[in-house]
């Protein structure tokens, strides 16, 4: 008896030696603001990437926490939903919603049938072309998701691939591709794009058709990887195409568009024009969307409880924290923090382009899972930017493989358009288990890509 007390008071004293010796380490911690946040942040990070919770629900509590704990003021934490990219997804989601409704989405779904083979491979290629035809004409990655999204669905359903088989998850997989993945390869593909070219010096800025020229090589890697990896592993066993006369009959089908369906072909067409056109005119695009979406609703097409049912809210709230971390990070001082320590990393590389362009491509990656890519992209364009030719590269390539790296969807919450695709298409084509070995193969391929491009880059005075 006396033994089994001993020992109760033996673990006992071990655990108020433990608690004595870890308590001023957690005080330490949590001492200041800045520790409190970036304990905040990671907390945040590592709910989403083990999927404890709904998104949304962390999203909220991080805003939450940052308030009640009085890390710093409500306006970083709340930033994002203040952000333009927030509005224009706002807008974008409703109106794909509309079109899905009024049938034209099923149109257009036809017409891919009619000109490329009804077959999974042809419709595979359709969309791979059409989203590299469309990404250099609308420049919002998100926005190009929201839309295709719905029509891969719509075409899946047509082939007759039932929900989450495996050549829904090729063709969805084809889309997204096509849609949110080529962004890189154009100028004019993505924001983050420009972001990252007005970070570059004035004269190592290159024009819309260099860009194109140097990012060829990675567009052909990984638009021929993605359709290799997507032939082989979902293409069904029984690939007959349709017959024309069935295309036909079911275009016959879907009878005229009413009137509301015109509307809202209207309004998506303004939209996408606002799109293309709002740099130009010096208007950003997400009020050409919010414009649509209002007359939508002024003229009836787009009811009220259209608008709760059409709109996933819960993901507009998770990208409205996701928008905010950029200013939640600057706050408590992390990007100042990662400038500092980034070159230094870097600098100790070997000369040889190969070597130090890998380098740099996995430096993006582990930065982008802890940071988004609104954070990660200007962030570390700006550092590496400036010891760009000490590493004997011109300041292009290292915004180039940043921004190629920064294409990170391993885990849902790291990419907007990912996660923009996933709630157009309500969860039709590819739950996120389905399509995670080839979020790894995009990845290799885009550092394949880049690779390959060195002699080209050589030839076009990148590297020296």
């Amino acid at each position: 008896m006396d033994g089994a007390v001993h020992g109760v008071l033996k673990r006992g004293a071990v655990k108020l030696l433990l608690a004595a010796s870890i308590a001023p380490i957690v005080a330490h911690l949590l001492a200041t603001r800045e520790s409190r946040g970036a304990i905040l942040l990671v907390a945040a990070a590592l709910c989403w990437t083990l999927d404890v919770v709904p998104d949304h629900v962390v999203a909220l509590g991080l805003i939450v926490v940052w308030n009640v704990a009085a890390i710093g003021p409500s306006a970083p934490s709340i930033s994002g939903f203040a952000s333009p990219v927030w509005f224009l997804l706002l807008g974008v989601l409703a109106v794909g919603g509309c079109l899905a409704r009024s049938g034209i989405l099923q149109r257009i779904a036809f017409t891919l049938l009619s000109w490329f083979p009804a077959t999974f491979a042809g419709q595979a290629v359709a969309f791979l072309v059409g989203g590299l035809v469309t990404t250099p004409l609308l420049p919002l990655n998100a926005a190009r998701c929201a839309l295709t999204a719905p029509l891969a669905r719509q075409v899946a359903e047509t082939l007759g691939y039932p929900a989450r088989s495996r050549a829904a998850v090729g063709v969805g997989l084809a889309a997204f591709t096509g849609a949110g993945l080529l962004s890189r390869v154009f100028l004019s593909g993505a924001p983050l794009n420009l972001v990252a070219w007005s970070l570059l010096p004035p004269a190592t800025r290159p024009g819309w058709w260099m860009w194109a020229l140097a990012g060829a090589p990675t567009t052909l890697v990984i638009t021929g990887g993605a359709l290799t990896i997507i032939l082989l592993t979902c293409r069904p066993a029984d690939d007959r195409p349709i017959a024309r006369d069935v295309i036909q009959r079911l275009r016959r089908d879907c009878g005229p568009l009413s009137g509301e369906a015109y509307l809202a072909g209207a309004a998506a067409s303004v939209m996408l024009i606002g799109l293309v056109a709002g740099p130009c005119l010096g208007v950003d695009g997400a009020w050409f969307a919010c414009l649509a979406v209002m007359a939508l609703a002024a003229t009836g097409v787009l009811t009220s409880e259209q608008i709760r049912s059409t709109i996933d809210w819960p993901f507009l709230i998770f990208l409205g924290v996701i928008l905010s971390m950029p200013a939640m990070l600057h706050y408590i001082g992390v990007d100042t923090d990662l400038a500092g320590a980034v070159p230094r990393i870097v600098a100790g590389s070997h000369r040889s382009p190969a070597p130090t362009l890998a380098l740099l491509f996995a430096l993006a990656t582990v930065t982008r899972f802890l940071l988004s890519e609104w954070v990660a992209v200007p962030l570390l364009t700006g550092i590496l930017v400036p010891i760009a030719p000490s590493l004997g590269l011109d300041a292009w390539v290292v915004a180039f493989v940043v921004l190629s790296a920064s294409n990170l969807w391993t885990v849902p919450y790291q990419l907007a358009a990912y996660r923009t695709f996933c709630s157009a298409s309500e969860g039709y084509l590819f739950t996120h288990g389905q399509v995670r070995a080839f979020s790894v193969a995009y990845l290799l391929l885009s550092l394949w890509g880049i690779l390959v491009s060195i002699p080209l880059w050589r030839l076009l005075g990148l590297l020296s």
